[in-house]
């Protein structure tokens, strides 16, 4: 492509080609593993435990999706064509930032399994025989807390403008505030009555957890740090929390109608803990009132079993939940095209990358849903 390295994102001319998605995957994983080498000598250095570099290298490399730092990439792409030194090691930050905080969220939600995956904690528990699980959450919490420490340090030594850097991680720590704040609001829906809940507010939860935290700030801070104008920053991030919203919905979906052997533990731990998803709320309106009171009494159970998720599903299935979520996502993708084709972001230079992005992360899930 150019003289741009992707490990080191130094300058040395202007990067072409940005549709090409898997380049810039790449870039983000080798300095993945460049920060790993780094950090591993950093621990023998200190004479730390081997274990907590086996953890936090399980834990990225569980991440490689990277779709937070492929967001931030578009947006930084997509207002200089030129890649600062330290760029990719900043994008890589973004992605680290992201793994602390679900290493605290799991700790906080007393998860065992995310996503076909132990948790930090629940794996360190096992890897060093701990009698009592507390133990292993504070493990977990402390190597949390390194990581976070290691991703403000890499976002810092990007070479832009001081103030640029700034106001970038600024937009990113705002961010996980409103996620932790969605997390807060998801446990008191959590403790409410089925039937005193409006999709409007779960909606607003997918805003907070996802939207702000997963696509707009990462996608806005991108921008920041390439020196856009505020108000394509604002616009932009607008986008993200659409396209958050779409993929919050569409994954919450794919947990109600997979097969029972694939993620039946996801669907049944929302289910245990209370947890009011949108597709369910959704439902709700085209129910009975016998139908209804079915799922006031999974929600009540707080213990539901295969049977009862068996239910669930063909209800979903009789109700044809698909047409309403699928056209829901729709809508949700569509607005943030339209804010994109804004005159706002007539300046924004990597709309084929963000359509790369958007077919992979979005519309990958929109086709799960069939629409007939």
């Amino acid at each position: 492509m150019n003289t741009v390295s992707p490990a080191t994102g130094e300058s040395g001319g202007e990067i072409t080609g940005l549709s090409e998605l898997d380049y810039l995957r790449a870039a983000v994983d080798e300095e993945r593993d460049l920060f790993v080498a780094e950090l591993s000598a950093l621990i023998q250095e200190h004479g730390l435990p081997a274990e907590l570099l086996m953890q936090i290298s399980d834990s990225l490399a569980s991440a490689r999706d990277a779709t937070q730092s492929l967001f931030f990439l578009a947006g930084y792409f997509g207002n200089s064509q030129r890649a600062a030194n330290g760029l990719f090691r900043a994008a890589l930050a973004v992605e680290l930032i992201n793994e602390a905080i679900i290493t605290h969220h799991d700790v906080a939600d007393r998860w065992n399994v995310r996503r076909d995956r132990l948790p930090m904690h629940t794996a360190m528990t096992g890897m060093f025989a701990l009698e009592n699980p507390e133990e292993g959450r504070s493990l977990a919490l402390l190597t949390g807390d390194a990581i976070y420490a290691s991703a403000i340090d890499a976002f810092l030594g990007v070479r832009v403008e001081p103030e640029l850097v700034q106001m970038a991680l600024r937009t990113i720590s705002h961010a996980t505030v409103l996620a932790g704040a969605g997390r807060f609001k998801e446990i008191l829906l959590a403790n409410r009555r089925f039937g005193e809940i409006t999709p409007e507010e779960v909606a607003h939860v997918y805003e907070l957890k996802t939207g702000h935290y997963s696509f707009a700030a990462p996608l806005s801070s991108g921008a920041t740090l390439a020196g856009a104008p505020q108000e394509m920053t604002s616009r932009l991030y607008e986008a993200g929390v659409k396209l958050g919203v779409a993929f919050q919905l569409a994954d919450d979906y794919a947990q109600l109608t997979e097969r029972l052997d694939q993620r039946e533990d996801t669907c049944l731990r929302d289910l245990s803990g209370g947890i009011k998803t949108l597709p369910i709320l959704l439902l709700s309106r085209r129910c009975t009132t016998h139908e209804r009171m079915f799922l006031e009494r999974l929600d009540e159970s707080r213990e539901p079993d295969a049977r009862m998720v068996s239910t669930l599903r063909e209800l979903v299935s009789a109700k044809r939940l698909d047409r309403i979520v699928g056209v829901y996502v729709t809508e949700q993708r569509d607005k943030a095209l339209e804010i994109l084709s804004d005159p706002a972001t007539s300046s924004f230079q990597s709309e084929p990358l963000l359509a790369d992005l958007i077919t992979s992360v979005i519309d990958q899930k929109r086709k799960e849903i069939p629409v007939t």
